[in-house]
């Protein structure tokens, strides 16, 4: 195996545009793990500007063409919400592990290209066109003969082993939630995102990051089908001020990285439901756009 740092940026993406930041086309004959990746976001340290919104993986046949999105892969890396540090010496937190390569085909989503593939990292904007975007990935490269650990022989069986793109049977679950409205300012739960469910997909979420706002008091999570909170018990709920947040989002500012869920949360599967997100404010409003909260897991699906 050959360990491959891949290092890319752009200038500016245009608003509420995609572009790509970085790539690297596998080579022939050569299969392709991604477990990691890190970001440097757009800044303006005179306005405090930033508008990266998110990045994705892609997988293309063209060099420089945005190809297809990798599903279930929205990490969230604007510059005040950053759940993929770039982990250099300015970040106080390493880059975002993916999952460990090499352990073999049915303990780890990292995701998978075969050879000739072309591995995207693709930065979305915000209604703004950014400034600069810096990002890496890290790749770890096999020989033919080497795929044969993992119990695959072929490129489409690689690239439909767990974290494959070619598949949706079990993969990474990266996807961030941010209000869309201020809350009402009362005091009172409120829901500030909803994930829909289908009775063929499953949701196993494995660790949470909140970035607080300053009017931010309380979060929990709602299974309409199963009627549970998490915390279960409904008078225990997160606390996510922003000098008590036990839900650190993980960025290259945070002391301390993403938790990983309480052990009832973490063994819960969400099915054919509605996940309710739900904040309590401190009796004064939060305005739209100043709460996130990034969510890992695993997503797969029985048909």
């Amino acid at each position: 195996m050959k360990y491959v740092p891949v290092y890319g940026e752009v200038d500016s993406i245009p608003a509420n545009n995609t572009s790509i930041i970085a790539e690297f086309e596998v080579p022939a004959g050569k299969y392709a793990e991604v477990y990691a990746v890190g970001v440097i976001p757009d800044y303006d340290p005179t306005t405090g500007d930033s508008y990266l919104d998110y990045v994705s993986f892609a997988h293309s046949s063209v060099k420089g063409q945005v190809g297809s999105i990798i599903p279930k892969c929205r990490i969230s890396a604007n510059y005040y919400r950053n759940a993929a540090p770039y982990g250099n010496g300015a970040s106080k937190q390493p880059e975002l592990i993916i999952d460990l390569p090499g352990v073999g085909p049915q303990n780890s989503l990292t995701y998978k290209f075969a050879p000739g593939d072309i591995i995207q990292l693709v930065g979305k904007s915000l209604s703004s066109d950014t400034g600069k975007v810096r990002a890496r990935f890290d790749v770890i490269l096999y020989d033919s003969d080497e795929i044969n650990t993992f119990g695959v022989t072929s490129p489409d069986e690689w690239i439909n082993l767990p974290g494959g793109y070619a598949q949706k049977n079990l993969i990474r679950l990266f996807d961030f939630y941010v209000n869309s409205s201020s809350t009402s300012g009362t005091g009172k739960w409120e829901t500030f995102a909803s994930v829909s469910v289908q009775d063929y997909e499953y949701i196993y979420i494995q660790s949470l990051g909140f970035k607080p706002h300053d009017n931010s008091k309380y979060f929990r999570i709602f299974d309409q089908s199963s009627n549970k909170y998490f915390p279960q018990l409904t008078n225990n709920p997160f606390i996510v001020t922003k000098t008590e947040n036990i839900l650190p989002f993980g960025s290259d500012k945070d002391y301390q990285p993403r938790p990983p869920a309480p052990p009832d949360l973490e063994s819960h599967v969400f099915n054919n439901t509605s996940i309710d997100f739900e904040i309590q404010d401190n009796g004064n409003s939060i305005p739209a756009g100043e709460i996130c909260l990034q969510v890992v897991g695993i997503y797969t699906i029985s048909k």
